[in-house]
């Protein structure tokens, strides 16, 4: 989008894991995330949450406590657990979340209570009752909230990408619709709000971008992929797809480690090339 805005500006753009097409309603994230983790772990996760939904009809504040929640309403909270899940997965860490749920069904424990565990173990005991969640707090406009309400004024008036549940096996709660996100925009903003997707699409190309030298970079277990481009648009709009499991979201930006899988490291190299590449004939 900037080399679309400001030709000429930069010689080339680097676009890892580039979410550049704008789709209003997302189910396409949580359908990504289930085929990640694999049928076995799938299996567990939309078991978790159908223990939680009914937890929240019985005994709301007693779950929510378990995530120091207490405050948040429920789709808020739904929306929370979904992305103790998608965050894992998301950033190549879906062997923590699995192997953590897997073990504690083989044991029978309580699948609701032992993911609280997880949740409250991997992102800290305050993940869930951050104000990123809360959409209260988020109206409220005060500084905890800045960052994450500049995200929620993207998401909720220009790009969407609002994660529902998918129709058909969703891993989050089914209450997830586009209605109840579109209402949390509302709540966070104090009115009607639907995102412009389509004027996005048509001012920057959507899925085939308008731009010129831009190398864009996806990975295996990454669900923004299906908001990406998803194949090479142009002779200067080059593609890769880094095909490893457990490489998520930026993988390829990380500092390389002697145990990554051999195509990242591929990856990174045919990046490199290629920036250097037209770095060079920018020199010259």
């Amino acid at each position: 989008w900037l080399q679309e805005t400001y030709p000429g500006l930069a010689v080339a753009a680097y676009s890892s894991s580039g979410v550049v097409n704008a789709i209003m309603d997302f189910p396409q994230y949580d359908a990504r995330v289930r085929k990640a983790v694999g049928k076995p772990c799938a299996e567990v996760l939309q078991q978790t949450t159908a223990e939680i939904e009914k937890l929240l009809q019985e005994s709301p504040a007693e779950v929510k406590g378990w995530f120091g929640a207490s405050q948040l309403l429920e789709v808020d909270f739904l929306f929370m657990v979904a992305d103790s899940v998608v965050g894992a997965v998301q950033y190549g860490l879906k062997a923590d979340v699995c192997d953590f749920m897997l073990n504690a069904s083989a044991s029978g424990a309580a699948l609701a209570p032992a993911f609280a565990n997880f949740t409250n173990s991997r992102w800290g005991p305050s993940f869930g009752g951050s104000c990123i969640y809360d959409t209260k707090c988020l109206a409220a406009n005060q500084p905890p909230s800045w960052n994450a309400r500049s995200w929620y004024w993207q998401y909720c008036s220009e790009l969407g990408w609002l994660q529902t549940a998918p129709q058909h096996r969703p891993l989050r709660s089914s209450k997830l619709t586009l209605a109840a996100l579109l209402q949390q925009c509302q709540r966070v903003f104090g009115r009607v709000m639907h995102p412009a997707s389509l004027q996005t699409n048509l001012r920057y190309g959507g899925s085939r971008p308008y731009a010129d030298h831009c190398l864009y970079v996806d990975a295996h277990d990454d669900p923004w992929q299906e908001a990406s481009v998803n194949a090479t648009v142009s002779p200067t709009q080059p593609y890769y797809y880094i095909n490893c499991d457990g490489c998520g979201h930026c993988t390829d930006m990380g500092a390389p480690k002697p145990a990554d899988p051999p195509q990242l490291t591929e990856a990174r190299e045919r990046i490199m090339s290629k920036l250097d590449s037209w770095l060079l004939v920018s020199l010259k």
